[in-house]
């Protein structure tokens, strides 16, 4: 049957999905992953072992997180009348009295991050029914959820299922909640983690590691070869049970042979050319010799590859005397870049489902909610700004008057000037 696109439709309401699979109020565990290891919760673990037990993984979240809380943060008002500046006051009041304080919350944040998603249940406190503030933030890891319960559209997420402590299912409603999702491409509640980029650079550089410690022991013991007499052979391979266990026997020892402090083998004597036992001896198992492939350079590209993802290429520099302090400010700076679009998107959040939610409960028009606001990441290249002001001086382009000097004495850390300072 055609279509008929002679209705219009009026833009009311909603009609779109995001495309991610939900039925009946659930959503399917896995069902936009490829690898059946990051499937459902399943990839929560995986996640957590990535983090613990790779050094430079675990590194790099670190430093993003200690590079977001430099920081600087403000609570603006809406706009620049007094009624926005007292609703803008109301909610920085709140904020001081948070149990919670801001870097724990910052971080437990970012953990949105590797993750995809981090979620903070909201607890309000209040006089006589009246919403007075918060009573703090408090983090929910992303190991506890169960599942997402969606409305009956399935277009929203309605709450969180989370397995507590006690092995009971809780029911974590979004509006009371700070769910913050710093890539919503994909209509998942979880985001899009930044370890799922890198996952198969993992899982190809464990098994290199794993690869190469396993031939370290081999190669420290040599191939081991061990001869079974052939009418013994024989008779297992027509299903004699003696015959059969004794290869088999044969067979699980040499695969365990590998150097340690109580190695040796015995083993009965031979026979020469002429049908003569040649009595005792002792000779050595000798290496395999070289590798084909080298698992060192594999090893590390891998480390590269992952480094790269991360945009944390800096912190290789110099292991292979190679590298600039110009290649590193570059790569730097682009880290830093990376990391305020991702607090500028926290901000947004923060200030929609966090600010506008208390103004609504104080009862002010949500329009003037206020926003949070972030400073620099990085602080200045004082050398370069004094390069800047230099050359701007001698050209004559730019005057030095004494609001660009207290700005540069802002900048570079320096006291105030007193109206008894003389020069800068």
């Amino acid at each position: 049957m055609p279509m008929d696109f002679s209705t219009p439709l009026l833009p009311l309401e909603r009609q779109s999905h995001s495309g991610f699979p939900t039925f009946g109020g659930r959503s399917y565990a896995g069902a936009d992953e490829w690898h059946r290891e990051l499937q459902g919760t399943l990839a929560d673990r995986k996640y957590r072992e990535m983090l613990d037990n790779h050094g430079l993984i675990g590194t790099a979240f670190h430093l993003m997180t200690c590079l977001a809380q430099q920081a600087s943060w403000t609570i603006a008002p809406a706009e620049a009348t007094p009624e926005a500046e007292a609703v803008a006051e109301e909610v920085r009041v709140a904020w001081k009295k948070l149990e919670t304080s801001w870097h724990q919350v910052l971080s437990e944040l970012l953990t949105a991050l590797p993750c995809g998603w981090s979620w903070h249940e909201v607890v309000y406190v209040g006089i006589k029914g009246q919403i007075t503030g918060w009573k703090g933030l408090y983090f929910v890891r992303q190991d506890t959820r169960q599942d997402w319960r969606w409305d009956t559209a399935g277009q929203e997420v309605e709450a969180l299922f989370q397995l507590t402590k006690s092995g009971q299912t809780a029911l974590l409603p979004t509006a009371k909640a700070l769910h913050f999702v710093p890539d919503t491409t994909t209509g998942n509640p979880e985001g899009r983690p930044w370890l799922r980029r890198l996952y198969r650079d993992y899982r190809d550089q464990l098994q290199i590691r794993t690869a190469t410690l396993v031939g370290l022991q081999k190669d420290a013991t040599g191939m081991g070869v061990l001869t079974i007499p052939a009418d013994t052979w024989v008779k297992a391979a027509n299903g004699d049970a003696e015959a059969s266990s004794l290869v088999a026997d044969a067979k699980a020892g040499v695969v365990r042979m590998q150097r340690g402090e109580r190695e040796g083998i015995v083993l009965p004597a031979g026979k020469d050319g002429e049908g003569n036992p040649t009595g005792w001896g002792i000779e050595l198992l000798k290496g395999s010799g070289p590798r084909q492939f080298d698992h060192v350079k594999l090893d590390e590209l891998c480390e590269q590859r992952i480094a790269t993802t991360l945009l944390v290429q800096f912190l290789l520099l110099g292991q292979k005397k190679a590298g600039s302090f110009a290649l590193s400010s570059d790569q730097t700076e682009l880290l830093g870049i990376s990391i305020g679009a991702v607090l500028d998107t926290l901000c947004e959040t923060v200030s929609v489902q966090l600010f506008r939610r208390f103004v609504e409960l104080r009862g002010h028009d949500p329009a003037l909610a206020p926003t949070l606001t972030h400073g620099p990441i990085e602080g200045p290249d004082l050398g370069a700004l004094a390069q800047l002001l230099e050359t701007a001086a001698k050209t004559g382009a730019l005057e030095i008057d004494q609001n660009l000097k207290d700005f540069v004495r802002e900048q570079a850390g320096l006291p105030a000037k007193t109206s008894t300072s003389e020069g800068l």
